[in-house]
C-alpha cells in the first residue's frame, strides 16, 4: 500500500511540474512560470494551417515578448527553446516583432497534451504570412517546449 501511495505522490508531483516553462539567462538564472501564470499574461488568438495538421485550427497563447516583460527580462538578440525530449531550435529575437508568433498554450479551445505537441508550441500565423510557409520557418515551430535559453 505504500508503494502505491508513494506512486501517486511521484505522479501527482510530476503533473504539478509538468507544465512549468522556464526561461534561463545567460547567468543561469532561472525565471519559471505554471501554466497558470503564462495564463495570466495577455493571450493572443489566430487559425492557420500547420503542414502537422488536417485544416486550419484555432491557437492562443502569449507573444514572446509579453513574457519577457513579465519576467522583467530584455529581449536578447536570439532565444533558444527547448523541447522535452531535449530537441532546440535558435529563433532571431527579430522573428518576434517582424511575425509575431505565439507561445500556444491551447488549440482549438483545449490546452495540448504531449501527445497533441504540447504543452506549449511555437506557432507562426503561417496562413496570414503565406510567405512563412517555408522550411525555415517551419523548423523554428518547436512543440513540447520546456525551457528557453537566451
Amino acid at each position: 500500500m505504500q508503494k502505491l501511495l508513494t506512486l501517486c505522490l511521484a505522479l501527482l508531483t510530476f503533473n504539478l511540474y509538468a507544465f512549468e516553462l522556464t526561461l534561463i539567462d545567460k547567468e543561469g538564472n532561472k525565471h519559471s512560470f505554471t501554466q497558470e501564470q503564462l495564463l495570466s499574461i495577455e493571450q493572443h488568438t489566430f487559425s492557420t494551417e500547420l503542414p502537422w495538421i488536417e485544416g486550419s485550427s484555432e491557437f492562443s497563447g502569449i507573444y514572446v515578448t509579453d513574457l519577457l516583460n513579465t519576467a522583467k527580462l530584455d529581449m536578447p538578440e536570439q532565444l533558444t527553446f527547448i523541447a522535452l525530449n531535449d530537441y532546440k531550435v535558435t529563433v532571431p529575437s527579430q522573428d518576434f516583432v517582424d511575425f509575431k508568433p505565439i507561445i500556444s498554450i491551447h488549440k482549438d479551445g483545449s490546452t495540448m497534451s504531449v501527445r497533441d505537441k504540447g504543452p506549449y508550441w511555437l506557432v507562426y500565423p503561417l496562413s496570414d504570412m503565406p510567405e512563412l510557409n517555408e522550411p525555415d520557418t517551419h523548423s523554428k515551430m518547436i512543440w513540447q517546449i520546456k525551457e528557453i535559453h537566451f
